[in-house]
């Protein structure tokens, strides 16, 4: 299934919203677009520490790994999912200081393919619950020209290709 593409007050440079709200079993859930948490001052204990620098996923894209964060002369932190405590919109809060580690091979983007095996783009973002930290949508990119014709488009359901790392789209509820 496609998620609807909703316009936000204050456009980004592809038209897509920072963060949307969905309903789902009578419970309204805030989902964020993972660029939009890059960034934004990580707090601990009420002292900054740093900035975010990016969200790490799983292997298989379907939670947050973690966060990493430049702390200046300090050098760079990753702070797990367990030690996050609010995803906000101005700040994140940590609950740990993490440890000192350097920013590993980014996640995204990825190769999509359909599950015939024709390329359609790159896997370009992802937009995660604030709350469970699960990945709800992967943002798909099928070049510029189309991007800026038609937009990207947040797709749902996929499988993740353990041997090559590339996201696999179904046929039928994957990309149009």
């Amino acid at each position: 299934m496609i998620v609807p593409v909703y316009r936000s007050g204050v456009l980004r440079k592809i038209g897509l919203p920072d963060s949307l709200s969905v309903v789902r079993h009578g419970r309204e859930r805030a989902i964020r677009d993972m660029r939009s948490l890059t960034g934004l001052p990580v707090i601990h204990r009420g002292k900054r520490i740093g900035r975010a620098v990016s969200v790490e996923l799983t292997n298989d894209l379907t939670r947050m790994r973690g966060l990493y964060v430049d702390c200046g002369l300090r050098g760079s932190r990753f702070i797990p999912e367990h030690m996050i405590g609010v995803l906000g919109e101005v700040a994140i809060i940590a609950e740990g200081l993490g440890q000192r580690a350097n920013r590993k091979n980014p996640p995204l983007p990825r190769r999509a393919l359909s599950t015939d095996g024709r390329l359609l783009g790159a896997v370009s973002g992802a937009m995660i619950d604030e709350s469970t930290r699960n990945v709800e949508a992967l943002l798909l990119s099928r070049g510029y020209i189309d991007d800026l014709l038609g937009g990207r488009q947040w797709v749902r359901r996929f499988t993740v290709n353990r041997d090559s790392g590339d996201v696999i789209f179904p046929a039928g509820g994957g990309a149009r």
